[in-house]
């Protein structure tokens, strides 16, 4: 599946060979769609810094995806932090091999990850999402240059 998202917030379903499958009606009309990633069900999106599961169901790629579940907001663990995640969007995604964490990247260039649920029932537990950074938030802005040492 090829899944085609605009900056209104349309997602177009097409098969691999790029044929037009289907509109999704769940689509989050009026946000930006900054991101998205595939796993093994459906795929995964964060429009306006909220992450959104769309799953086919049973498995069966030639059904139409649905969201699962609410809006997962974006919220940090550390409420100490003076990073906003309102000020910054989600650059790129992805899950590690288990599909149970959910790496992000910020526009800011913050490596975030939490634990996400993805199979069974377990939805309602991602309304609890909190980020953590991998490294700690060690710069705010972008990186404009760098440089090495041979002896020091």
């Amino acid at each position: 599946m090829i899944l085609i998202c605009t900056d209104n917030g349309e997602m177009l379903l097409c098969a691999n060979n790029g044929e037009y499958k289907a509109y999704i009606l769940d689509s989050p009309l009026g946000k930006c769609i900054d991101s998205v990633f595939s796993f093994s069900n459906g795929f995964i999106i964060c429009a306006e810094n909220n992450f959104m599961v769309f799953q086919s169901e049973d498995g069966d790629e030639r059904t139409l995806l649905s969201l699962e579940g609410d809006a997962i907001p974006i919220t940090m663990r550390d409420s100490s932090s003076n990073q906003s995640f309102s000020s910054c969007t989600i650059r790129a995604l992805t899950l590690n091999e288990d599909e149970d964490h959910i790496y992000a990247v910020t526009s800011n260039g913050q490596l975030v990850t939490a634990q996400l649920e993805l199979t069974g029932n377990g939805y309602g537990a991602n309304e609890l999402t909190k980020f953590d950074y991998v490294l700690g938030p060690f710069h705010r802005a972008e990186i404009t240059g760098l440089d090495v040492c041979v002896r020091k």
